[in-house]
């Protein structure tokens, strides 16, 4: 068995569940402007509600 390096585990805001392959959708607001987190999502989540991981957007 080998370990996965790098592997991140967060929640998935579009199942609502765990999750280790997960990527940064929307960053977390200004603490100042708007209180809230990070919103993550699942590979099966970003394929099936065509969301784009915030690092591949221009």
């Amino acid at each position: 068995m080998t370990a996965k390096l790098g592997r991140t585990i967060a929640w998935c805001a579009w199942h609502r569940d765990l999750a280790d392959d997960v990527a940064l959708i929307q960053p977390a607001p200004e603490p100042a402007t708007d209180p809230g987190g990070a919103l993550y999502a699942c590979q099966r989540c970003r394929e099936t509600y065509r969301l784009t991981p915030w690092e591949d957007r221009p």
